[in-house]
């Protein structure tokens, strides 16, 4: 064995792993469709946390952005919208329509969050991209044992 395969016997399988790593987080796929019991659980927490008067395709669609969100990659929400809008409704009504009924349903999920998990998400709803994060945070500390 040369002093060449020895290198890169040590370094391929990291740049391997890595590669694998790399590809899982790559920018324009943002749909996690593949990881439906994180997704399940993700909607029965906005479930518990009071996100109860909601279309499906718009619990699916949030479920699908906080998992991203959790997973790490760069929440690039315009794309992500744009991906996610397969549910026969353009990107911009998708937007609208989950700011629609994230702020519908914001006052009772802030009060419960505060009840039960002692966090706040903010007086007032700022923001699908913003709300996305908060609510991946709270998830990830709180919401995976349940």
């Amino acid at each position: 064995m040369s002093e060449k395969d020895t290198v890169l016997g040590g370094i391929s399988p990291i740049f391997d792993k890595w590669n694998i790593v790399r590809e899982g987080k790559n920018e324009r796929n943002y749909v996690v469709s593949q990881n439906t019991e994180l997704q399940s659980k993700i909607k029965k927490f906005l479930m518990r946390i009071g996100f109860v008067e909601v279309p499906i395709d718009v619990m699916n669609a949030l479920a699908n952005l906080i998992a991203v969100s959790l997973q790490g990659g760069r929440l690039k929400i315009g794309k992500a919208y744009a991906e996610l809008s397969h549910c026969n409704l353009s990107e911009d009504a998708l937007r609208t329509k989950i700011s629609y009924y994230i702020e519908k349903n914001y006052v009772n999920m802030r009060d419960s969050v505060s009840a039960k998990f002692n966090c706040s998400l903010g007086q007032h709803f700022s923001g699908n991209k913003n709300f996305i994060v908060k609510l991946s945070s709270v998830f990830e500390v709180f919401g995976q044992d349940e």
